[in-house]
């Protein structure tokens, strides 16, 4: 008896248009539906330890695990979900894990994928709303913990660059951001802190795009460390070289070849020189904005060379940030295309240079004309934008050094060190 009820509420849970139908049929002897939401109301899932049974998972997991496939990044993020409160089984689901008071509109989500391999699983899930960094910090302190505890190596923490990563970054680190802390549960070994550098892209486009003058113009130093395999530095003289990248180049270039048939720049389009709130989340249009065909069209035009460098600069760093296969290079003959073999590697270089280059373009002093008046961020990038990829150059730069020395990597491909895994499972 006890097995039918278990049947029936599962069916009716589940299926609830099938289990009507079923017991209409008379094949079976059911009861009401009224009588299992009843039954299951009185029934409370306080203590069915479904924590514990996630512990157990996660432990159990490990054991299907090669040695390799034990070192994990650690995505962080938030969701959105529907804002709504629900009685299952007794039990009040919706409420916020730092308030009970109100509805949740978001979930905080972390998340493991391996580096080796194609392995990812949700870690936690937290109801909340209007999260501190305080609060994310004990979230992520929690989660390290068990996964630590669980035999899993995690090598990175990866978030978005908005104010409360950023602040429970610095809490980790004690105050003071660093590319990398010691793991506090295991202090052999180390977690470095990136920002994920999709979002990073998106932001750089946005800057652009968002810069307030008619041409949406940044100005910036001179760029001549984009070729590999020359001996490329940026130099003290090309501190003193103003260059300019104007967005309506590219919308020129557009509207120039809008009505042709053959095109020599065909991924511009509309929404990628005016997207909208929405659109801006989306990575692919800004990967439109940087294609290289757009690059080889403003040439052959004898475009603006500022944009053409601007434009070649960031689509080099995004190519080796995004670099996922060991062939990919290969195939597309691009040297910037190919993973990090070494700490000798060439693309690390061109990384400390971009360093340097970024240092230089924000002490740059730019005027505004149109207010004949210096401002401090005007054609430039915004601040936390500024910071945050600063920072995770740095930390890039840093662990590669960590796997080739200390892990012995063969190779590294950045495009592993990304939140893609979570918003694929989420979208």
């Amino acid at each position: 008896m006890a097995d039918t009820l278990i049947w029936a509420c599962a069916l009716q849970t589940t299926f609830p248009g099938a289990y009507i139908r079923l017991r209409n049929s008379d094949v079976l002897t059911l009861p009401h539906p009224q009588y299992i939401r009843k039954l299951m109301n009185k029934l409370s899932l306080e203590n069915t330890n479904m924590k514990n049974d996630h512990l157990a998972y996660i432990k159990n997991k490990t054991a299907c695990l090669d040695e390799k496939e034990l070192i994990v990044n650690l995505l962080i993020d938030e969701i959105c979900i529907n804002s709504k409160i629900t009685n299952k089984g007794g039990k009040m689901e919706g409420s916020r894990c730092n308030d009970n008071k109100e509805a949740v509109i978001t979930m905080q989500v972390f998340m493991i994928t391996s580096i080796l391999s194609n392995n990812k699983d949700v870690v936690g899930l937290y109801p909340v709303k209007n999260l501190e960094s305080d609060q994310l910090l004990e979230l992520t302190l929690n989660i390290i913990k068990v996964l630590t505890g669980s035999g899993y190596n995690i090598i990175t923490i990866i978030s978005g660059n908005n104010q409360i990563n950023r602040r429970m970054f610095e809490l980790l680190c004690e105050g003071q951001l660093q590319t990398s802390i010691k793991n506090p549960y295991n202090l052999e070994n180390r977690i470095f802190l990136l920002f994920d550098s999709v979002h990073l892209f998106k932001c750089i486009r946005n800057n652009w795009i968002n810069q307030i003058d008619n041409k949406q113009t940044f100005v910036f130093p001179q760029v001549n460390f984009c070729n590999l395999g020359k001996s490329n530095q940026v130099s003290n003289e090309s501190e003193h070289i103003k260059v300019c990248a104007c967005i309506s180049d590219l919308k020129e270039l557009y509207n120039s070849e809008k009505n042709k048939l053959v095109k020599l720049a065909p991924a511009l389009s509309f929404k990628v020189l005016y997207p909208s709130c929405i659109e801006r989340q989306n990575v692919n249009l800004c990967v439109k904005l940087f294609d290289e065909k757009n690059i080889t069209a403003l040439k052959l035009s004898n475009g603006p060379h500022g944009t053409i460098q601007f434009l070649e600069l960031i689509s080099c760093w995004w190519k080796i940030m995004n670099c996922r296969t060991l062939y990919g290079g290969i195939h597309k003959r691009d040297e910037y295309m190919k993973p990090i073999i070494n700490i000798q590697d060439e693309k690390l270089d061109f990384f400390k240079n971009f360093l340097k280059w970024l240092n230089k373009w924000d002490q740059l002093g730019i005027k505004d004309e149109s207010q004949s008046e210096t401002k401090e961020r005007h054609g430039k990038l915004s601040q936390e934008t500024h910071f945050a990829l600063t920072h995770s150059i740095k930390a890039v730069l840093d662990l590669c050094h960590y796997l080739f020395n200390v892990l012995k990597f063969g190779y590294i491909l950045l495009g592993k060190f990304q939140t893609d895994g979570l918003e694929a499972r989420f979208g």
